[in-house]
């Protein structure tokens, strides 16, 4: 009875495993079943002949990110096999188009990842605000397509958002402080429009020198409810 008893108990347990392995808990996300895929795939070439015969373009890196996401997710343009070490089951994980600009799940996981990494390995734990430069309709499509002066215009925006800390700080008698920031530039509206502006993640305060540690000190800003 032992015997049969640890058999049903091991058989149990793999069973278990087996439930809870990679292949049961991995779904496909099948984006050619997602209305926007549908969208581009259905109306994109009429697209770019409509534009054309229009005496218009898109750019190149632009009408290949369209295609690089049709191709996202899809088995037939390519995939890995991949196998449970659990059960030994193989199932297969389509390749993704790693796309910066418009693709749901490429850009979630970007978008993700970073989050994770900046929490766990970049800021401190102190008070973050975020800073949204938004941009004239004028200067748009020269940013859009200028990396210096877009980088140019961000080096600006943070120098005047850092002023503003110091000065706070030096309101509190405190001198030689230094801020932190993170940026993003994003491209694009919400309706896929080219609208470049900047995400900034900033200390919402500055660093000191501590007299007894080697360690600096943060100084949060005053909290104030308009800014």
């Amino acid at each position: 009875m032992n015997g049969l008893a640890g058999s049903l108990l091991l058989l149990r347990s793999m069973a278990q495993a087996a439930i809870n392995c990679a292949p049961a808990s991995y779904r496909r996300r099948e984006p050619e079943k997602e209305v926007l895929y549908e969208v581009i795939a259905d109306n994109l070439e009429t697209f770019l002949e409509r534009l054309q015969a229009e005496g218009h373009e898109l750019p190149g890196y632009v009408v290949q990110e369209f295609y690089d996401y049709l191709d996202c997710g899809i088995l037939q343009r390519g995939f890995a096999r991949c196998a449970c070490e659990t059960c030994g089951k193989s199932f297969a994980v389509a390749f993704s188009c790693k796309s910066r600009s418009f693709c749901p799940s490429c850009m979630g996981r970007r978008m993700a990842d970073t989050a994770a990494h900046l929490v766990d390995n970049v800021f401190p734990h102190v008070p973050v605000r975020q800073w949204v430069l938004s941009l004239p309709r004028e200067i748009r499509y020269r940013l859009a397509y200028d990396k210096k002066l877009i980088s140019e215009v961000l080096a600006v925006f943070l120098r005047v958002v850092q002023a503003w800390y110091k000065t706070k700080a030096k309101e509190l008698g405190f001198s030689d402080v230094q801020g932190g920031s993170v940026s993003f530039i994003q491209r694009f509206g919400s309706s896929l429009n080219v609208t470049p502006h900047y995400h900034c993640i900033v200390l919402d305060g500055v660093y000191m020198k501590s007299e007894d540690s080697d360690q600096p000190v943060f100084v949060a800003a005053p909290t104030y409810h308009n800014r």
